[in-house]
Order: structure tokens, then sequence, then C-alpha cells
């Protein structure tokens, strides 16, 4: 008798463990991290991912930390990849010059981005670093599927 309710029970949770994953309509993006400053101590400062919900940008999430995380989208709506590095100002000369020594590319599997370019929107300077902002806008390859998990990596080099 026992061994019966042992089975119902474990089938039970079986199939409310298959409905929960698929009644989940959104698509997941796992990110790893985004990296350890080198000994220059240049390296990706912040990443946020934003969706667009039809009328306007919002941030889903920012990230500061070295550390692997996953965040849920909603599925066919455009994503924004929005990246902030730092290059040490004693390998440029000016913030033009740190963006051509700089590269940071995206990989989202899937097939989705091989080695994807992001481009620079911006840049700025302090005392000892040159900054610049980065974007990818995941819109021109489709648009996140629902239930499918993405993993997502951002490189960041620096030529110097």
């Amino acid at each position: 008798m026992k061994r019966e309710n042992v089975v119902v029970v474990v089938c039970l949770c079986i199939l409310l463990l298959s409905v929960s994953l698929i009644s989940d309509q959104n698509a997941h993006i796992f990110v790893h991290a985004i990296g350890d400053p080198d000994s220059y101590g240049n390296v990706i400062v912040w990443m946020c991912i934003y969706q667009h919900n039809g009328s306007a940008w919002n941030l889903l999430q920012n990230v500061t930390s070295s550390s692997n995380w996953t965040q849920r989208v909603v599925d066919s709506q455009p994503i924004n990849f929005t990246v902030k590095w730092r290059l040490n100002d004693t390998l440029a000369t000016s913030e033009a010059e740190a963006v051509t020594f700089t590269k940071v590319t995206m990989n989202i599997s899937q097939s989705v981005w091989t080695n994807e370019e992001l481009n620079i929107t911006s840049t700025d300077s302090d005392a000892s670093f040159y900054y610049g902002i980065e974007r990818g806008h995941w819109n021109q390859t489709g648009m996140p599927a629902s239930g499918v998990t993405y993993e997502v990596a951002t490189k960041y080099e620096a030529y110097y």
C-alpha cells in the first residue's frame, strides 16, 4: 500500500513540474559572468538588459558582479543589451583611441548571435580610465521564443 502511494506522489510531482514548465510562456536568458579586471584594471563595469514592452524600454537587470545570473524575458519582444567597459588611460591617448583599442562581442545560443560586435554609443573618462557604452539590439535576428533558455556570453578585448 505504501509503495503505491509513493508512486502516485512521485508521478503527481512529475506531472505538476511538467505543467509548470509548459505553462511558462516566457523565454529565459542565462548570462555568463561578465569577468574580472585584467592587470591594468580593464573590465566590463556593468551590463544591463532592457526589454521593450510595446511603448517603452524597461530595465530588467543591471549586473555589476562577476557571477552568472538568469533573467526571465517576455517572448517576442525586442531586447537591448547595454555594456559599460573601462580601459586604463595609460593604454590610450584619447577617448577615440580607447574605442579603437577595445572590442565587445556577444554570443547568444540557439544560433541567435555568434561574436556579434556591439555598437559604441558614448564615451567618457576620469583621472584613470576611459569608459565606453556599447549596445546590441536583439531584434534583427528574430526575438526570444517562449519556453527557450538562451545562453548569453559577453567578451571584452583590449588591444594594447
